[in-house]
């Protein structure tokens, strides 16, 4: 049996990228029922119940949807250490930090 890796402790804070910002702040806010935190510029910044987290959620108006940033806790520093080896183990093209 393969150990489990439980580095990951869980998701920090995230950013999407939308073309329909309209849409995914209902999607996110009356289906998921996350509420906005605060608005700048281009984005919303929201948070679920119970987040200790200002915001948890960055949706951010784009010209094609995608992901701008995702940050996860570690269990340990040496769990961060082992995450990273491994993300750029796999190819990663950017730099981790």
């Amino acid at each position: 049996m393969t150990e489990r890796i439980q580095d990951v402790a869980h998701l920090g804070r995230m950013e999407l990228l939308t073309p329909k910002l309209d849409r995914t702040r209902w999607y996110f806010e009356t289906l998921l029922g996350m509420e906005v935190a605060h608005a700048a510029g281009k984005s919303l910044y929201l948070r679920g119940y119970g987040d200790y987290a200002a915001s948890t959620l960055k949706l951010t108006e784009s010209d094609k949807p995608g992901i701008g940033f995702i940050s996860w806790r570690t269990a340990s520093p040496e769990a961060l250490d082992r995450r990273v080896k491994a993300v750029q183990g796999a190819g990663a093209r950017r730099a981790l930090g």
